[in-house]
């Protein structure tokens, strides 16, 4: 039997937050994670290796960097949540995406390795997730300002990849299905 972990409550939820979490249409957390990461293969696969270096507009990312930003992030939040479900009560800072993904710059990782990256990963936030009790998800600390518990930071997740596939999809045309 798979474990559920369902939504946060609403009024839990920071505008920001409330606006990666509205991305995830599943109805819990392994689910979603499990669907976003089948539907981050399925993109890759129908991505040209070539488009991996363009950007819709000048000074935009490029689809590559945008890849990057997705397991940075994944990579983060899972320590966020980690540090959370352990009743960590350190304020965490945020982080600057931005300058991230400038001091990657010239790593020309290919979509295999980024999605191998990615895939990793995910596994282990879903095997972190699956291990959560509901104490371990629902206790908060501070992150970027915000009052955020695991159980945010799981859905928040999948629903900011989502996010971020939806876009390369739509301004930067790579929908190749």
């Amino acid at each position: 039997m798979t474990k559920i972990i369902a939504p946060p409550k609403a009024e839990m939820l920071s505008p920001y937050q409330a606006n990666y979490i509205q991305n995830v249409q599943q109805d819990h957390l392994l689910n979603a994670f499990e669907f976003a990461l089948s539907d981050m293969q399925h993109y890759l696969e129908n991505l040209d290796e070539d488009h991996l270096n363009y950007r819709y507009a000048e000074g935009k990312w490029t689809v590559r960097e945008v890849l990057r930003h997705l397991v940075e992030s994944e990579m983060i939040f899972g320590y966020r949540a980690l540090r959370f479900s352990r009743m960590d009560k350190t304020p965490l800072s945020g982080y600057d995406e931005n300058a991230y993904i400038k001091n990657y710059s010239g790593i020309e990782e290919n979509k295999a390795e980024l999605f191998s990256l990615f895939r990793s990963l995910r596994e282990f936030n879903i095997a972190q997730f699956a291990a959560m009790n509901d104490d371990m998800l629902d206790w908060a600390g501070q992150a970027n300002g915000h009052s955020v518990t695991a159980r945010i930071i799981g859905y928040m997740i999948a629903g900011h990849q989502l996010h971020h596939l939806e876009v390369l999809r739509t301004r930067y045309h790579t929908r190749r299905s």
